[in-house]
């Protein structure tokens, strides 16, 4: 569950500066096999991550750690897709190996996560409001961790929604990230129509 407050603490600070290279700009639908996934990429998006090593840079790992007091191990945390409009619209997804040791494990797991996102957001001086529910996607649950966050001067900067599912044996961890209701509106989409086997 670590990997996922990671994913989440990452996508944040990458929404200040451009993700990185385009590796396809054509429609292209992505396919995990492992979790019996899929998802259509919206047209005109850039694919900018796909079945990559998870990878976070020395000095967001050393800030992670400091302010949650632990090492993260991210050996096992594959990205799945990760696509963009621009900086600050865009799709991420990863998995990491998960067994529960007891049902209810890792529901309890994403509560505590949403805990430490709060706290970690709180330390670094963010300001932000959150909130947490769940969904049904394709009939998976996902447990959604949502968080406005505001400039000093109040404004909204962006808008973040993190998914997380145990399914076949892997945490499936997929944020989206937007600052307008035409992009929303486009990542919705592609989330909620995205598919399981």
């Amino acid at each position: 569950m670590r990997s996922s407050l990671i994913l989440i603490i990452a996508l944040y600070l990458k929404t200040f500066v451009l993700y990185g290279q385009v590796k396809n700009q054509h429609k292209h639908v992505y396919r995990c096999e492992k979790i019996g996934w899929s998802i259509d990429v919206p047209e005109n998006w850039k694919i900018t991550s796909e079945d990559d090593e998870f990878v976070l840079d020395s000095s967001n790992r050393a800030m992670l750690e400091k302010t949650q007091d632990t090492k993260f191990d991210l050996s096992k945390t594959r990205k799945m897709i990760s696509f963009q409009k621009d900086e600050s619209n865009a799709f991420e997804s990863a998995i990491t190996p998960m067994i529960e040791k007891y049902p209810g494990q890792y529901d309890e797991g994403c509560r505590e996560q949403n805990k430490l996102t709060y706290k970690s957001l709180t330390s670094l001086g963010t300001r932000f409001d959150s909130s947490s529910s769940t969904e049904i996607i394709n009939g998976h649950k996902f447990n959604t961790f949502s968080i406005t966050m505001y400039s000093p001067k109040g404004y909204v900067i962006i808008y973040q929604t993190s998914y997380f599912a145990l399914i076949n044996g892997f945490d499936v961890q997929m944020n989206i990230c937007y600052n307008n209701d035409d992009d929303k509106a486009i990542l919705l989409k592609a989330l909620r129509n995205s598919k399981f086997k």
